[in-house]
This record gives structure tokens, C-alpha cells and sequence, in this order.
């Protein structure tokens, strides 16, 4: 047996561990790194924005906040005169401390209230056949290890576990990806004229390029490594050979997920029969909408039917 298992498995048992409990736990313990994260991600006011949490963080305007920061930090026909040598780098630090520091609060907030959530209601447990099988857990609560009393060695904490110092958390964006909506320039800088006159984004213009270096460098800081994490386990992966059955249970099927849930596909018999829990018509919806590549054989559940 190998059990896939995902946040909404916490949840059914009693842990207040959606991102909608972070925005909450934010409000009202840290107001300050709150506002921060709405400075920079527009809609992160808004409870929708917080339902993909991991994978808006990759999206805000960063072709603005390149343009924004280039522009503060351009020197002037003063700073011309007075100075031999002009600091090119001086983007870059700024977008270093204003953008690198929301997503280094985010990073401390989210493991600090991670740490604070209470342990699993033991009321709400479901059937697990522990023997001859494998656990991969998205969470980094230890419910598995808690509760079930399943035995470190048979689960792998694929993001991290509250015994790791730091969490693996983020969007799924490629640098190509972040650098496409950085790289839209106006006209080229031709050398002659004011730089000006071909707006921030000029090639030659080394503060805004290195300015765009920069906050790329910062968003790419809360990307998840997924390709990394997949070959780091392969030997893991290719042990799943003999796999009969699958049990995915409280996953999201997010976006997030599903490089992992292809691997998983790829990796265990096509034969192997699927058990995947779901909670809402969106979740049915959407698992379905996931497998309909696949051809396996599936059956969705509700967690609550498979309460002991």
C-alpha cells in the first residue's frame, strides 16, 4: 500500500492548518508582516486570494516592482556630476531588503504558526492498514506519527516535518517563467541618447537589469524545487513497482501537487487500484478533471466513510 496524504487529512482531524487559518492567525499576531504580504500581492487582501496561497506567491507585478524600484533608485543629472562611478547595484539591494524581507516574514511567520497548531483530535481516525505500507505526507505535522503510531521510517515528510528547522514552501513557477514577465522592455537602449527616453527597461540600463536580476533571485526564493525533490527520491519512486493500492487522502490536487501525483502515476502499476478522498464538489470535480489523462482504475470517497 502506499498512502499519499495532504493537508486536508489534518484538517479532518481537528488541526486548524488552511491557509485561511494562517490569514486568520496573521490578523491577529502578526499585523505587520500581514500588511507586507498585501503590499506586495495585491489581492491578497481578499480570502480568495489565500484558497491558492502557495501559488499566488509567485505572482504580483514584478514588472512594475522592477519598474518602481529602478526608478527611485536612477541617479539624476546632479548625481552624474558629483560622482565618478555610479552604483549599479543599488536596485538590487533595495529590492534584496523590500522583497526579499516580506518573503523571509513569510517564510518565519508560516513555520512559527505551523509550530503553534494543536496536535490531531483523536475522534475523527480512519482506517489505515499500517502493515506493508508506505506513507508520503505533504504535511509537516507528525498526525502520522501521533496518532497512528506509524514508525518514522515508513514516512517521508516530502516538504518537511515540524523536527526540520526549515519548510519547503512555495509556488511551482520556473525562473523562465518569472523572467518572462520580467523581460518586457520597451525600446532598446542605443547608447546615444538619454536612457530615459527608452524607458526603465532599457537593455543597457544596468540598474534596472540588475534590479530584474534581483527580483527574480527573491521570487525564485519561494518556489518550490519540485524537480529537485523528485530526483532526490527517485530511488524511493522506483521502489513503488509493486504497489497494489493508492490512497490520496485530503489532497488538493492543485496545481502544486500534480508533478508529484505524476510521478506517483508513472511510478506504481497501471493495475494499481486508487482510493482518493475528496470533501467538496469542487475537490470531486477537479480530481476528476485530473485523472480523465490517466487511465486507472479510482474511486473517490469522502473521509468520513472511512472512519474506523
Amino acid at each position: 500500500n502506499l498512502y499519499i496524504i495532504g493537508n486536508g487529512f489534518d484538517i479532518h482531524h481537528c488541526i486548524p492548518s488552511r491557509y485561511a487559518d494562517y490569514l486568520n492567525w496573521l490578523k491577529n499576531n502578526k499585523k505587520t508582516t500581514y500588511n507586507k504580504i498585501v503590499d506586495l500581492y495585491n489581492d491578497a487582501d481578499e480570502n480568495e486570494w489565500w484558497n491558492e496561497f502557495e501559488t499566488n506567491l509567485g505572482y504580483f507585478e514584478i514588472r512594475e516592482k522592477i519598474e518602481n524600484i529602478s526608478f527611485v533608485c536612477q541617479p539624476d543629472e546632479d548625481d552624474f556630476e558629483k560622482m565618478r562611478v555610479i552604483d549599479t547595484t543599488v536596485g538590487a539591494w533595495e529590492a534584496e531588503t523590500e522583497i526579499g524581507g516580506v518573503i523571509n516574514a513569510i517564510k518565519d511567520t508560516f513555520h512559527e504558526w505551523v509550530d503553534s497548531l494543536p496536535q490531531a483530535s483523536i475522534n475523527n481516525k480512519v482506517n489505515i492498514d499500517v502493515k506493508d505500507s508506505f506513507f508520503i505526507t505533504f504535511n509537516y505535522t507528525l498526525t502520522l506519527e501521533c496518532l497512528y503510531k506509524i514508525e518514522r521510517d515508513k514516512i517521508l515528510h516530502i516538504h518537511g516535518s515540524l523536527n526540520d528547522d526549515e519548510y519547503i514552501l512555495g509556488h511551482k513557477r520556473t525562473h523562465e517563467d518569472i523572467e518572462s514577465d520580467a523581460e518586457k522592455y520597451v525600446d532598446p537602449y542605443d547608447g546615444k541618447k538619454d536612457p530615459s527616453q527608452y524607458g526603465l527597461y532599457a537593455i543597457d540600463d544596468q540598474i534596472t537589469k540588475n534590479t530584474k536580476n534581483e527580483v527574480i533571485n527573491q521570487v525564485m526564493s519561494i518556489a518550490k524545487p519540485i524537480g529537485q525533490i523528485i530526483q532526490k527520491y527517485s530511488k524511493l519512486f522506483n521502489q513503488f513497482s509493486n504497489v497494489e493500492n493508492v490512497f490520496i487522502y485530503g489532497l488538493s490536487f492543485s496545481e502544486v501537487d500534480k508533478p508529484y501525483l505524476e510521478k506517483v502515476i508513472r511510478s506504481v502499476p497501471q493495475n494499481a487500484k486508487y482510493i482518493i478522498s475528496y470533501y467538496t464538489k469542487k475537490d470531486y470535480d477537479n480530481i476528476n478533471k485530473f485523472l480523465t489523462n490517466y487511465h486507472i482504475n479510482y474511486e473517490l470517497v469522502m473521509l468520513e466513510e472511512l472512519q474506523g
